[in-house]
């Protein structure tokens, strides 16, 4: 699937949309990505 194909991006639009909603985790998405 896309989501395969991508998996750090996608990673990263889950971490920009949660902080979106007021919880900044993107930079914890960042450093628990492999």
């Amino acid at each position: 699937s896309w989501l395969q194909s991508h998996p750090d991006l996608h990673l990263s639009l889950v971490g920009v949309r949660e902080d979106f909603c007021g919880r900044p985790r993107f930079l914890h998405v960042q450093k628990s990505a492999p």
